[in-house]
């Protein structure tokens, strides 16, 4: 069972009781509380996955037979931390956890101790209150979360806000890209014009999306149409900017004996996202090929645990691809230059 929390019960817990006062109200609406029976066994994880911390009841860490095995109750020295994911957590009464997602605290942290009292409202004076809930979900993707504090900073202040109606076209395909959009309120539908046939529809963006990005990365037209399905607001953040605080601390450049070598390795995976016909003669070895256009629809067909080095002929289109891997939080770079620029004397 899931409710929302107090804020005020963060001061308990460490480290969120180093948060600011509107943080720690941020972080309270995106952590809701969970409550288990007693002898339930929460499910063990690894990685990056929610930290737990104890509000009421006990609990043994460790199975059974575990020596090393220990309980812990709520109000206690030991609760005041995040329970250990990595071990069994069996439920010695009924207990209620707050969860809490570790990509977020860290942003909110880094926020708030590079930027003394800076908060979310400050970034944006007047909000109402729960209108900040898109800044919250920008700031729980992987994209924003790979930012630096100072550049999150810079993107709030820097963002245009535009009313926008139900069947108002937003982009238009064929068009130059001048902006990246993050959708407020409202929705929106991505379609693909063909020559001798009906528009192809191919995704639906809500409240916290974001949408623009591979015209601006590669320099070419836009490849489909924008047209929101209801009324909404957008916030509009001019190509230049976009590009020098969301592109350049997120894309990583290798070049060709670097990549090579991580391929050799094993530490990494050549991702080529060219056409069948253009990739047909690629002599790398341990290669995939995924064209630019699939990526999105087949991106889980790769392996999350390994890194890829995105090529193409220019680096144009593998600059593109390497940025959406980023923004699903995959380890990914791209060949410096492209495939000609390697192939160079």
């Amino acid at each position: 069972m899931e409710v929302t929390v107090d804020p005020s019960l963060l001061v308990n817990f460490v480290p969120l009781n180093a948060l600011h006062r509107e943080s720690q109200r941020t972080l309270a609406r995106r952590s809701p509380v969970l409550r288990f029976d007693r002898g339930t066994q929460v499910p063990r994880a690894r990685g990056n996955s929610d930290h737990l911390f104890l509000i009421s009841g006990s609990v043994r860490i460790g199975g059974e037979d575990d020596q090393a095995a220990a309980a812990i109750g709520a109000g206690t020295a030991d609760a005041a931390r995040a329970l250990p994911r990595d071990h069994e957590l069996h439920c010695l009464t009924s207990i209620e956890m707050l969860t809490v997602d570790p990509g977020l605290l860290d942003v909110l942290l880094t926020w708030d101790q590079q930027n003394g009292a800076l908060t979310l409202d400050s970034v944006e004076p007047g909000t109402a209150a729960g209108d900040d809930d898109w800044m919250i979900r920008l700031l729980q993707t992987h994209l924003f979360q790979q930012l630096p504090a100072a550049n999150l900073q810079s993107v709030f202040f820097r963002m245009r806000e535009m009313e926008v109606a139900a069947g108002q076209l937003i982009v238009r395909q064929g068009a130059p890209g001048d902006d990246f959009f993050m959708i407020k309120s409202g929705r929106c539908m991505i379609t693909r014009e063909v020559a001798g046939r009906p528009p192809i529809r191919l995704a639906e963006f809500e409240s916290g999306a974001c949408f623009g990005e591979e015209s601006l990365l590669s320099n070419a037209p836009r490849n489909a149409n924008v047209t929101m399905l209801t009324s909404g607001r957008l916030m509009r953040l001019a190509k230049h900017d976009f590009r020098e605080l969301m592109v350049a601390p997120v894309l990583r450049e290798l070049d060709w004996q670097t990549a090579k070598q991580q391929v050799e390795s094993g530490r990494a995976r050549w991702l080529d996202v060219r056409v069948s016909s253009e990739s047909r003669h690629n002599t790398l070895e341990n290669c995939l090929n995924l064209p630019l256009h699939l990526l999105r629809l087949r991106i889980e067909m790769l392996d999350p645990s390994m890194r890829y080095i995105a090529v193409c002929d220019t680096g144009r289109r593998s600059s593109v691809a390497a940025f959406i891997l980023a923004q699903k939080g995959f380890d990914a770079c791209l060949l410096r230059g492209g495939l000609n620029a390697a192939a160079s004397p």
